[in-house]
């Protein structure tokens, strides 16, 4: 548990897409305040079983990913490049080391998350990992901007 949040395995939830938005009188939609930058930078190898829901998912909450890819031997590469195609806010690294140099590699996503893409808020996940929030109706996206 994280605070009002819970760290979820895939098939425990159907994820939705969320915002935080009011409607006007005329039924547009502009945003309630002013939003923070969240940026999720993750680290994977071999996920090409759940790696498009959780970049869809994640998307639901999170205004980029950044995500480098450390030598997927599966199809997990090709289905991130296809996600990025099709326009989604997806920044791609792959990594060529041989050593796993997890720390190293997510402290330089989130150096990257900050100076280049203006992040707010960096969240570090594992490919397996979902943010979901249970304890009351707000979305991932509002209780991280509160």
């Amino acid at each position: 548990m994280i605070g009002s949040f819970r760290l979820t395995q895939i098939g425990e939830f159907q994820p939705t897409r969320i915002g935080v938005f009011r409607p006007t009188q005329f039924g547009e939609f502009h945003p309630t305040r002013t939003m923070k930058k969240i940026v999720l930078v993750s680290m994977v190898k071999n996920e090409a079983d759940i790696i498009e829901s959780f970049v869809r998912h994640s998307l639901t909450y999170a205004d980029e990913l950044i995500v480098a890819d450390h030598q997927s031997s599966d199809a997990t590469w090709d289905i991130l490049q296809k996600l990025r195609a099709e326009g989604l806010p997806l920044t791609l690294h792959r990594l060529y080391r041989v050593e796993l140099a997890h720390r190293e590699v997510m402290n330089r996503l989130t150096r990257e998350a900050i100076t280049e893409h203006g992040a707010e808020l960096v969240l570090p996940f594992d490919a397996d990992e979902f943010l979901v929030n249970d304890e009351n109706n707000l979305s991932c996206r509002q209780v991280l901007e509160t």
